[in-house]
C-alpha cells in the first residue's frame, strides 16, 4: 500500500518537529504551503505501526509547540489495489500519557 500522511498546521514549529521525526524514521519528506498554513508530506511505504507513531508524534509536537492538539490537520491518502485512492482527514482530540 502506498500512503502519504500530510500534516497541515498554522504553527511552523509543529511542522518542523514532525518533519524531523519522520526523516529520522527514514520516511521521504516534502515541505509545502497552503493558504495560511505550513504543510509537510510524509511518504509511507508501510502504514502499520509507523502511522500510529507519526500520529502520536503530531499530538506531542503540538503540545511541545504550545498549540491545541486538534489544531494540526492530518490527511492520510492511500491507494488501494488498482486505482482506488482513499483520503482520510484526522485531528487528534485527546492525548493521555500513561507511565
Amino acid at each position: 500500500m502506498n500512503a502519504t500522511l500530510t500534516v497541515v498546521s498554522r504553527n511552523e514549529t509543529v511542522v518542523q518537529y514532525v518533519g524531523d521525526f519522520a526523516k529520522g524514521l527514514g520516511c521521504g519528506v516534502a515541505a509545502g504551503t497552503e493558504p495560511g498554513a505550513r504543510v509537510i508530506r510524509i511518504q509511507l511505504a508501510d502504514t502499520g505501526d509507523l502511522l500510529v507513531e507519526l500520529l502520536d508524534y503530531v499530538a506531542l509536537a503540538a503540545i511541545r509547540a504550545g498549540v491545541d492538539i486538534d489544531e494540526p490537520l492530518c490527511r492520510l491518502r492511500y491507494r488501494r489495489e488498482g486505482s482506488v485512492q482513499v483520503t482520510l482527514s484526522l485531528r487528534c482530540v485527546e492525548l493521555g500519557l500513561d507511565q
